[in-house]
């Protein structure tokens, strides 16, 4: 008797088992290609240089690395986009996460027109950014100036033809487009605080700023730090849509961040078919990546060891 439920519980472990290989086959796989070989290869590509003659590559050693730094970082050039990356992060951040959580906040509270509101937030999101970015160009640049000269007889030219401007309406527009994943992730997660937590706090005369504050924003806070963390992973990557403002190369430089030069570099490597450049850029990107992960788990740590808690 014993043997048999013995058996019984091997034969539902076996199960389980098979279960969860099938269940977790697609995702590893997935994993393990797009990923693991993806990477692979251009961790191996950063230590080959291509003779475009003979159509062949050979073992360069670090010499890719060593161009990197010396024609992509301590260039004057490339500096600046480094720096304007890092000026673009900081700014959307900054407006950005406070609004979306006064958004959310009011979107939680079930205001006036909050439904709307949450639409009318989350729609860039559905949207493609193309389809964005090209709207929002257009309004800019002929429709905005011809509504001020109808309305008020002010001229002016477009908001990306004026290099004063351009960058203004770079940023409004990626403050505006990062409002709709951030509002519903910070909405829902406030939908999950328990109602009786709330009315106990407002029966001992916790004021509306006060509940945000001490059972909000610490019941929300893991969220905000995952956003500020996956931007910040993302910094030197990110193009913020200059893309699909100008295409390739019409970006003023004032404007050029270092994600839209790679982006830009890479497509063209990949239009002409030149496998010359990949090393480089494959060299670039792994000294972006080692430069990168000190610095988010540092972040992470410090906003999760002086955030503020729920208890």
């Amino acid at each position: 008797m014993a043997s048999g439920f013995k058996n019984k519980i091997k034969t539902k472990l076996r199960k389980g088992l098979l279960f969860y290989l099938t269940f977790m086959i697609l995702p590893v796989l997935q994993f393990v290609i797009f990923y693991i070989v993806v990477n692979a290869n251009s961790i191996s590509l950063a230590f080959k240089n291509y003779d475009t003659m003979t159509d062949t590559a050979t073992f360069a050693g670090f010499s890719n690395f060593v161009r990197a730094v010396k024609e992509r970082f301590i260039s004057s050039e490339y500096r600046g986009y480094l720096k304007m990356s890092l000026l673009m992060y900081l700014i959307v951040t900054i407006i950005s996460i406070p609004l979306g959580l006064l958004f959310s906040y009011y979107i939680y509270k079930k205001r006036r027109f909050s439904e709307a509101f949450r639409v009318f937030l989350f729609t860039p999101s559905i949207l493609s950014s193309m389809v964005m970015g090209a709207v929002f160009y257009f309004f800019a640049e002929c429709a905005l100036p011809t509504i001020l000269l109808k309305l008020f007889k002010t001229e002016i030219i477009g908001l990306f033809s004026d290099l004063k401007t351009c960058l203004f309406a770079i940023i409004f527009y990626n403050i505006f487009v990062s409002f709709g994943v951030n509002v519903l992730m910070y909405a829902n997660s406030m939908c999950d605080i328990s109602p009786s937590e709330i009315e106990a706090a407002q029966i001992d005369g916790c004021s509306p700023i006060q509940e945000f504050f001490h059972i909000v924003l610490p019941h929300i806070y893991p969220v905000m730090v995952t956003f500020i963390i996956v931007g910040l992973a993302g910094i030197f990557t990110a193009q913020y849509n200059l893309f699909s403002f100008f295409g390739q190369w019409k970006a003023p430089e004032n404007v050029k961040t270092y994600g839209y030069v790679l982006y830009v570099k890479t497509q063209l490597a990949s239009v002409s078919g030149s496998q010359s450049e990949f090393p480089i850029l494959s060299a670039t990107g792994l000294i972006l990546t080692a430069i990168t992960i000190p610095i988010v788990y540092l972040v992470k740590f410090l906003l999760e060891k002086f955030g503020p808690s729920e208890e």
